[in-house]
């Protein structure tokens, strides 16, 4: 089973909670998603573990996700 996920609910979970493990499998959250993600990355110090297999990201959203860790450390 697969829920879709709004790329803005993410950056609210993300940015409002401290969260150690998140689980995005296979809700298609593509380039978009991963920039929300990115975005809210740089508010959670807390998360250590993100599941993103089967979301079509792609090499844009990979270089969005890989930019803000790299800031994040």
């Amino acid at each position: 089973m697969s829920l879709t996920v709004d790329p803005h609910q993410i950056l609210y979970w993300i940015s409002n909670v401290t969260i150690t493990t998140l689980n995005l499998y296979a809700n298609n959250i593509g380039a978009e998603g991963a920039s929300y993600l990115a975005s809210a990355s740089s508010y959670n110090t807390t998360l250590t573990i993100l599941d993103l297999n089967d979301n079509n990201i792609g090499d844009k959203g990979t270089r969005y996700l890989t930019n803000a860790l790299k800031h994040n450390q």
